[in-house]
């Protein structure tokens, strides 16, 4: 993977608080996504299936099998 430059960096930064400026609008009290309480977050963030069935295997036990796999992997 390339390396990015500081300038590619901060128009990646810039654009992401555009985007969060505009997402928050309306909302006076919230000002990153941090901030967005879960109703929000699961308006905002629609998970795919395939996104969905990762973060449940990650919150389950088969989560610490995969991180020790991959943490030992030569």
């Amino acid at each position: 993977m390339p390396s990015e430059t500081s300038a590619d960096i901060a128009a990646r930064v810039a654009h992401a608080r555009e985007m969060q400026e505009a997402r928050f609008k309306d909302n006076p009290n919230i000002f990153n996504n941090a901030q967005m309480p879960s109703r929000m977050v699961r308006e905002v963030c629609q998970i795919s299936q395939a996104g969905l069935m990762l973060v449940k295997a990650i919150s389950s036990n088969q989560c610490n099998v995969l991180r020790r796999r991959l943490y030992y992997s030569p």
